[in-house]
């Protein structure tokens, strides 16, 4: 399809020889008038991951001031500001080799993007780690790009050039020659051999994570002393494994669908089995309720009964006799402790638990 492309660089609130600067970078991203006048038709830019830009310059002068640090000047303790020419903002920049016509014209292109803006996302984070803060897209230029910022907080002196694997490693190398007594210049130049080594290390990374699993290529045909033959089989290649990736993708999710389907059917015959056992039980539980209604009328009904026995006992106990009146109240006490026992077993009997939960 093309070669990727992907740019670190560092910045101060002091602006470079090139008249960059926190300041106009940020402006830059948000369209601000002043830093807009390369783009033809200016549109608002799009936060694809992470905090608006708003918030990406408070937080920026916020940190900035709370790496103030507190110096004794002729006794007198002051805050020292940081450095206006300190790097304290890290950015990347990283374009989309199609213009914004050819994947409007094509789905597939489309949802190509997509995966390449996910993919960068996922990079940056994992590689900027808890200074990553945001990524944004302009839409407004020919081709999609995304810019991708980073804060040095609670790095020493709020460093940006410490987040930046090529400058890093310079200064590591440098610092390394200078206290082995190297030249200046042998210095210098070891501390150059670093930063270009570190920064196609890099590359490659990103070639690795982003490039080749979008269908991009490493290098340009230039760089690569290709034919212009040879450079458009090397991007037919790129496309072709780019497809090749996203039929893996495609068939994985089938697979994964299939299987949440098959799992789903189980589910919902086991619901179903689980509501036929709750209506069963509910039905159980109904009829036992009728039982005991039934037992607790029959019993009331018999206790009426010998209550009303024993009410006119005294009145034919004259004409029965004392020994019949003691034995028709003896009779009627066991009817009576009978009856409460058999409505003591009726109940005791209800084996189904008052808390079964119903299946969902």
């Amino acid at each position: 399809m093309g070669p990727q492309f992907a740019h670190l660089q560092s910045f101060s609130r002091k602006a470079n020889p090139a008249g960059q600067s926190v300041g106009q970078v940020l402006g830059e991203l948000m369209r601000d008038p002043e830093f807009s006048y390369h783009v033809k038709d200016p549109k608002p830019v799009t936060v694809v991951d992470g905090i608006s830009p708003d918030q990406l310059r408070v937080e920026h002068d916020a940190m900035i001031k709370r790496a103030a640090t507190a110096v004794n000047v002729k006794g007198e303790v002051r805050m020292r500001a940081v450095r206006r020419d300190r790097h304290t903002l890290l950015t990347a920049v990283v374009s989309y080799p199609l213009t914004w016509d050819e994947i409007e014209q094509d789905p597939k292109e489309q949802v190509a993007l997509k995966d390449w803006e996910a993919a960068n996302v996922k990079f940056f984070k994992d590689h900027f780690g808890a200074h990553y803060r945001a990524t944004y897209s302009h839409t407004d230029e020919p081709r999609p790009h995304l810019h991708i910022y980073g804060l040095p907080e609670g790095i020493d002196g709020v460093d940006a050039t410490l987040l930046h694997p090529g400058k890093a490693a310079k200064k590591s190398e440098e610092a390394r020659r200078k206290a082995a007594g190297d030249k200046p210049r042998e210095v210098v130049a070891a501390g150059n051999r670093a930063l270009r080594a570190s920064m196609r290390g890099w590359q490659d990374a990103y070639y690795q994570q982003v490039g080749a699993p979008c269908g991009l290529l490493r290098v340009g045909p230039k760089r690569q002393r290709l034919s212009r033959a040879q450079y458009n089989t090397e991007k037919q290649i790129a496309r072709q494994h780019r497809e090749s990736e996203l039929e893996s993708r495609r068939l994985e999710l089938v697979k994964a669908t299939r299987i949440a389907l098959q799992e789903a059917k189980i589910v919902r015959e086991n619901n179903l089995m689980l509501e036929a056992q709750w209506e069963e039980l509910q039905t159980r539980k109904r009829e036992q309720q009728r039982y005991e209604e039934e037992l607790h009328t029959t019993v009331k009904l018999i206790q009426s009964a010998a209550k009303r026995l024993r009410a006119v006992m005294t009145m034919v106990a004259a004409f029965l006799g004392a020994g019949a009146a003691r034995d028709i109240h003896e009779g009627l006490t066991a009817i009576e402790h009978a009856a409460e026992k058999a409505q003591k077993i009726g109940v005791a009997d209800d084996s189904e638990p008052d808390d079964i939960m119903a299946p969902t």
